[in-house]
């Protein structure tokens, strides 16, 4: 069983890994420390695992900008297929056009490349369904899923932005890689009317999902504005399948 004082320091340990980029407010971090800490030793027993967790989406919600409470479905929700992702609380939906408004980074967005096979067309050369929002703070979050499609062909889709840094990630189950990504190439892209010129980044997370066959489908989720910690956080805690 965890005293008070060793679960205040994994909050606190918590709280410094997710927010190493972005400084949350000291005083509201101190907060959450605090007041956990002085919970009684009863109610913490059965729960201290959950308790960490919610403590980590609460550091997230701080380093981005949010005020309100970090609780599950109190931001935005975006839907594809069988799977639900639930933003921290001060989100909302918002179409390609507004979200790429936000920023160049933000108009990056979720996106994939097909490169057909010898003597093959394009496989679902049209670009999957996108669900995006934008945060409180000016930043943003896209997500596609793809259809299913077997690792390694030679038409399987592939980033389109080029990889600066990625590493390996594994959430429920499920293995893909998370990193920074950046517009390369002539004289940058125009993406749903906004200039986004060479160098431009954003953080992307990919998770291959098994479907049957062999087969898998990919789940992109785009975000600018959140540092890679605090994208992989946020999935861990808000995606799930029906």
């Amino acid at each position: 069983m965890l005293t008070d004082d060793q679960l205040g320091d994994a909050l606190g340990r918590e709280l410094r890994e997710l927010t190493d980029e972005l400084s949350p407010r000291p005083d509201l971090a101190d907060h959450v420390i605090s007041t956990t800490r002085g919970q009684r030793r009863n109610r913490l027993a059965a729960g201290s695992g959950s308790l960490i967790a919610a403590a980590a989406v609460a550091a997230v919600v701080l380093a981005i900008g949010g005020s309100g409470t970090a609780r599950r479905g109190s931001g935005a929700q975006l839907r594809l297929a069988a799977y639900r992702f639930s933003m921290p609380h001060g989100s909302r939906l918002a179409g390609p056009d507004t979200v790429a408004a936000t920023s160049p980074s933000c108009a990056m967005g979720a996106l994939v490349v097909y490169t057909p096979g010898a003597g093959e067309g394009a496989s679902d050369a049209d670009q999957p369904a996108i669900q995006s929002a934008v945060t409180n703070s000016g930043g943003c979050v896209s997500m596609l899923l793809t259809d299913p499609f077997s690792p390694g062909a030679a038409n399987a889709p592939r980033p389109f932005f080029y990889p600066v840094q990625t590493s390996s990630v594994m959430i429920d189950g499920d293995t893909g890689t998370i990193g920074t990504y950046e517009v390369l190439g002539g004289n940058g892209l125009e993406i749903h009317g906004v200039p986004v010129t060479n160098g431009t980044e954003n953080t992307e997370l990919f998770l291959q999902i098994p479907t049957t066959g062999g087969q898998v489908q990919e789940l992109e989720i785009a975000a600018a504005g959140i540092s890679q910690t605090q994208l992989q956080s946020i999935v861990a805690a808000g995606l799930t399948a029906n």
